[in-house]
């Protein structure tokens, strides 16, 4: 596998379409995706509620297979960011509006789906999610 990791490429997958907080990226046909990190901006609304990040990993038809929350949930009217990315401490309350969470290896084969987003949906009309992954793109 070490050979596979070298051959790919690093790109960044992500958006920062506004007023959603539901985040989903489908893995081309022909590619494997090893991800490396996630960046995470979540602009809260004020619409009372705890919203809880989460990353995870969907099969073709939307199959949960793996599921990595953030270590703290985000108060109505906040602005966190969140670094999910292997061998970070998981934190359980935000540093200068930063919170780590550690992120296992996480490889996505063609017509799986990396999903970031705020698990309790609280205000998924009005909050504001940005999502930058670093993936490495593997031809398979």
């Amino acid at each position: 596998m070490q050979n596979v990791r070298m051959q790919g490429r690093l790109e960044v997958v992500g958006d920062a379409t506004a007023n959603d907080s539901d985040k989903t990226y489908t893995v081309p046909a022909g590619e494997e995706w090893y991800v490396v990190s996630v960046f995470a901006t979540l602009v809260a609304s004020a619409t009372v509620g705890n919203r809880r990040m989460i990353v995870q990993v969907l099969d073709a038809d939307d199959n949960v297979l793996a599921s990595v929350p953030a270590g703290a949930v985000q108060a109505a009217s906040a602005t966190v960011s969140y670094n999910f990315a292997s061998g970070l401490a998981d934190q359980t309350s935000s540093v200068a509006g930063v919170l780590g969470t550690s992120l296992p290896s996480l490889v996505l084969g063609a017509g799986m789906k990396l999903r970031v987003a705020d698990a309790t949906a609280v205000d998924a009309a009005a909050d504001d999610l940005t999502v930058r992954a670093l993936v490495k793109k593997v031809k398979s």
